[in-house]
């Protein structure tokens, strides 16, 4: 697309300061106009002037024509130059997007859409939806690709044919389409090159393909969120001691499933005793191996390892020179939780604490120690979920609005090699929560449905507080700091209990969502009660 503008122009100066967008006042053809000639060049008129540098990448024609054309802008006026003549009978959709600007940055409130056939008849189906995630509603566009063979659309390396972008309220329509099934994304893009990447730009899944047709436009949910479909990358790996590998990685990974083979250059097999996430850097692991042999290099294959997206690394190969070193070294406490002066915990917290390597787990219970106001030790059980931490469940809740400590004593932790650690008593404090300060909210769920989720969000950034649904759509929201909050539903498909946006490789729909228009007000000691929440397909709608 070529961008073009007259040198030196600017509008008339003097008058009162200018804080809204332009808006649209004439255009050529009119809207929905059939018949047009293909060597037509569309024309907009704006009730002010144009800043020329806001337009590029804010333009979109529908459906996409691989010769381009080329954007002038004089003044108030847009005029799109197509570098050949356009196709015989089609429906063509020209979207002046909502980054386009007035001479003093204001951006239009929305897009306008210009729409005109070079048949006798202008395709009239469509698709309704919403956003929600969006950080800039001007970068924001709505992607629709017909469905018509069996390979699905790829946004990263293939140009939609439709586009729209979203209101500032986030609705959307993309209107004009031919009938037929769509796969729709969202991508909230940065490059203004029409193709996603997803590197650096927000994307979007619907919940299903839709079928867009005159009489009835489908609706569907969009929610962005920044995508990761790239698999962890070795960055480092090495030998720390005789017993010991450190592994690091170009993003936090998860080794739940990792399976780890090492054999030397002797082609002799290295045993391997565990594998633990390393505590203060989360890019990286270690395993514990049997005594590697001098001078040796050890080859170590890494299958099933993933980041924290269930993106699979392939097989990963390292090279490994044998440290000559022994470990003499105790463990250091590297975390807790709750950590050293943390406020408003909440009653049923479960006390975690890390260490720097694998420890000999059944010394947690001599060495650490959750003490209350008055030192005395609270009763409980651990629990071990690593092979480097543990944590720590008491047998009754914690007293609301109370201080505790967390005492560590590290002469009593012992590596798995029976060093002991040389640390001084660690004390971590922390208070519960007053639950004078909080409120809460009820009510139910109408419609049909599976396995829903509330989520509770504040307005101003308080937090995001989530809950499962009864199977008879009762929901109890509690624990909640005083403030207004929207609330949202979505179907947990995949039992994970957090929202699942869909993926591209391999291809996942978005698991379905809904947000409320309105807020609900929570009081400090009050329960906000009787919210009732419909779930259906299109809006919900909330009562009280």
């Amino acid at each position: 697309m070529l961008i073009e503008g007259c040198a030196r122009q600017a509008p008339p100066p003097g008058g009162p300061v200018d804080v809204t967008g332009p808006v649209v006042t004439s255009s050529y053809p009119e809207p929905e106009v059939s018949e047009v000639p293909l060597d037509i060049s569309p024309w907009i008129r704006f009730d002010e002037w144009i800043l020329s540098g806001s337009v590029e990448g804010s333009i979109f024609i529908s459906p996409h024509l691989e010769s381009g054309f080329a954007v002038k802008t004089s003044g108030k006026k847009i005029k799109i130059v197509f570098n050949e003549e356009l196709p015989p009978d089609r429906t063509i959709v020209v979207t002046f997007g909502s980054g386009i600007k007035d001479s003093n940055g204001n951006q239009m409130s929305e897009s306008f859409v210009l729409a005109f056939s070079t048949g006798q008849s202008i395709d009239r189906a469509g698709i309704q939806g919403r956003v929600k995630g969006v950080i800039d509603p001007a970068s924001a566009w709505i992607w629709a690709y017909p469905l018509v063979d069996s390979l699905p659309p790829d946004p990263s390396t293939e140009k939609a044919l439709f586009a729209v972008q979203p209101d500032l309220q986030g609705f959307f329509t993309l209107s004009f389409l031919p009938q037929g099934w769509y796969r729709v994304f969202g991508i909230e893009e940065t490059s203004k090159d029409r193709i996603w990447d997803a590197q650096s730009e927000s994307f979007a899944i619907s919940d299903r393909d839709l079928y867009a047709e005159e009489d009835s436009f489908p609706f569907t949910n969009l929610m962005f969120n920044r995508y990761d479909n790239e698999p962890p990358h070795l960055r480092d790996a090495v030998s720390i001691h005789r017993q010991g590998m450190r592994f690091s990685f170009s993003e936090p990974v998860e080794i739940s499933d990792v399976e780890v083979s090492i054999v030397s250059y002797k082609d002799r097999p290295l045993p391997v005793i565990n594998e633990y996430k390393d505590q203060a850097d989360s890019n990286a692991f270690y395993i514990t191996t049997g005594m590697q042999q001098t001078g040796d290099i050890y080859r170590i294959v890494l299958n099933g390892l993933s980041d924290e997206n269930g993106n699979i690394a392939d097989s990963i190969s390292a090279e490994v020179e044998t440290s000559t070193s022994v470990d003499t070294v105790g463990p250091s406490l590297t975390w807790s939780y709750p950590g050293n002066g943390m406020r408003d915990v909440s009653l049923d917290t479960p006390v975690k604490v890390g260490f720097s390597e694998a420890v000999t787990l059944t010394d947690l219970p001599k060495a650490v120690q959750i003490l209350d106001s008055d030192s005395i030790m609270i009763n409980g059980s651990w629990h071990y979920q690593g092979a480097s931490w543990g944590t720590f469940l008491p047998d009754t809740l914690f007293a609301e609005n109370s201080s505790y400590q967390i005492h560590v004593h590290p002469d009593s932790i012992r590596d798995i090699f029976g060093n002991r650690s040389s640390d001084s008593l660690a004390i971590m404090n922390f208070t519960t929560h007053d639950t004078e300060k909080f409120g809460s909210i009820s009510g139910n769920v109408t419609g049909t449905f599976e396995t829903p989720h509330i989520v509770a969000e504040g307005i101003d950034g308080v937090g995001l507080y989530e809950s499962a649904v009864d199977h008879d759509g009762a929901f109890h929201l509690t624990q909640l700091i005083a403030a207004n909050y929207r609330l949202w539903l979505y179907e947990d498909l995949d039992g994970n209990h957090i929202f699942t946006p869909g993926k591209l490789d391999p291809f996942t729909y978005s698991e379905p969502f809904q947000v409320f228009d309105d807020t609900v007000r929570v009081r400090s000691r009050w329960e906000t009660e009787a919210v009732t929440l419909h779930w259906h397909p299109n809006r919900i709608k909330m009562e009280e």
